[in-house]
């Protein structure tokens, strides 16, 4: 096998690298330099179908770290998905508001006591219909959370079925973050993943 030889020009030595290092500089590879994007970023060079704010109020541990971590990814994903990756969000946001629907009016019929939250406001950007569909399930589980602290108050739930239902609600959440990953050529145009059913 012939070897082959680099040209000069594609030769970085150790003498180039130690001068460029003493200078403070890097050497020039020929290459772009890569600049990672936090999800504030990618957000803001997103075009908006929409240029609102929403403040959001919550008590809740999940939903703060949801806002900081997750919400700005999902928002900026929401402004470019297309085809069967919108379906298969919208139909995991249905699954979420149902069981939301059904988990709210279990709770309303327990017995309470209600005690005072600490709550947190946090001001989000908007740029698109999913998103606010998101912060609305946000609020759908801070005020689960409250009914449910509330409830366990007068022992009218134990801690195991509150915690197993805010556990389902937090599945919910975090089903419609799962599908934001992908990218949009990775579902079916009926919403399905492809690969799914290999």
């Amino acid at each position: 096998m012939k070897h082959m030889e680099a040209e000069p020009e594609d030769i970085i030595t150790d003498a180039t690298l130690r001068v460029a290092q003493a200078a403070g500089q890097q050497p020039d590879s020929g290459l772009k330099p890569i600049k990672r994007l936090i999800s504030e970023d990618r957000l803001s060079r997103i075009v908006p179908e929409t240029q609102t704010t929403m403040q959001l109020s919550f008590s809740t541990t999940f939903v703060r770290d949801f806002v900081r971590a997750d919400y700005s990814f999902c928002s900026a994903k929401f402004s470019v998905s297309r085809g069967g990756k919108v379906k298969a969000i919208d139909e995991a946001f249905r699954h979420a508001e149902a069981w939301f629907e059904g988990a709210h009016r279990w709770a309303d019929r327990l017995e309470k006591r209600t005690i005072p939250l600490q709550y947190h406001k946090r001001e989000l950007l908007l740029t698109h219909a999913l998103s606010g569909r998101l912060l609305r399930l946000l609020r759908h589980y801070d005020t689960l959370s409250g009914k449910l602290t509330f409830a366990l108050m007068v022992n009218s739930v134990d801690g195991l079925s509150r915690d197993n239902a805010l556990g389902a609600a937090g599945h919910h959440i975090a089903a419609i973050h799962a599908l934001c990953m992908p990218d949009n050529d990775q579902f079916q145009p009926d919403g399905t993943r492809r690969g799914a059913d290999q």
